[in-house]
């Protein structure tokens, strides 16, 4: 649904962005990673139309979105997100539904603002917490139903309270629209939650990451070497890896109990070592 192919950025003689190739697709809940100045914003505004690329080109449904007008309809985004600050939540919301010619979705604004828990009074956006900010921000990105939204990093300046709410709404607004989400973010944890897929940013380059390398982990040693490990592999998806006499596998409630019964009593474990996912040293 929406492509990027060989995308490139630069300023001046610094390079940003490069070689830039990946799609997006139905259902697809990806977390964009990447240290300070990786390029992650700078990515997020190019698939926003707030810049152009210097080389490739982004396309939703194979038309290319920067020669393209109005193809953004589809689309919701929270990067750098405006609101006016002595305005309630419902006058902010009219005021951008208005000036981006969607009047059609003002009937939805009372379930918005339901959906994102926000009162639905005269109470002025500069008397709102922080939390409540980020939430009409999330309701100015849902409000349209996007089929596609983009959110620059959401979680930044939440409390595990705030965090936690922002999560569950997301997962529900997935859950009924099957809207395709990129989200940028340092908190992986977060990401853990509601992200299917990974993409990688470092140096300017981009590689998609598998789930696995976020999720803890147990390698089991057993007496004598495994049996039939294609078939077992095959069997049982959390198995990362299986060699020999041991089996690596994602440490999560029994999926140590399904392989003990699949194995039976003949080969005995002898140990089983914790590995914690090591997802740090990404940023090093």
């Amino acid at each position: 649904m929406l492509k990027l192919q060989n995308i490139k950025k630069t300023y001046g003689s610094t390079t940003i962005l490069n070689n830039i190739n990946f799609d997006m697709n139905n259902g697809d809940i990806i977390g964009l990673i990447g240290k300070n100045g990786a390029g992650k914003t700078t990515l997020m505004k190019l698939i926003a139309k707030m810049q152009r690329p210097s080389e490739g080109t982004i396309s939703y449904n194979n038309q290319d979105i920067h020669i393209n007008e109005n193809i953004l309809t589809d689309f919701g985004f929270m990067i750098n997100q405006v609101y006016f600050p002595n305005y309630s939540a419902r006058q902010n919301l009219e005021f951008y539904l208005k000036v981006n010619n969607q009047n059609q979705y003002l009937d939805k604004i009372s379930d918005i603002l339901t959906f994102v828990a926000l009162e639905d009074n005269k109470k002025k956006v500069k008397d709102y917490s922080f939390g409540m900010k980020q939430r009409l921000c999330l309701a100015m990105c849902l409000i349209t139903e996007p089929k596609i939204a983009v959110l620059d990093e959401p979680f930044v300046g939440l409390d595990p309270v705030g965090i936690d709410q922002l999560i569950q709404l997301l997962q529900q607004y997935a859950a009924k629209y099957q809207s395709i989400f990129l989200i940028s973010s340092h908190q992986i944890n977060e990401l853990k939650q509601i992200c299917n897929r990974y993409l990688f940013l470092n140096n300017g380059e981009i590689k998609e990451l598998k789930s696995t390398q976020f999720e803890n982990r147990q390698l089991l040693t057993y007496t004598n070497p495994i049996k039939d490990m294609q078939s077992i592999k095959q069997q049982f998806d959390f198995i990362t890896h299986i060699d020999g006499n041991t089996i690596e596998i994602i440490d999560q409630e029994d999926n140590l109990k399904l392989i003990q019964n699949y194995i039976g009593n003949d080969n005995t474990l002898l140990n089983i070592k914790n590995i914690e996912a090591d997802y740090i040293s990404l940023f090093k």
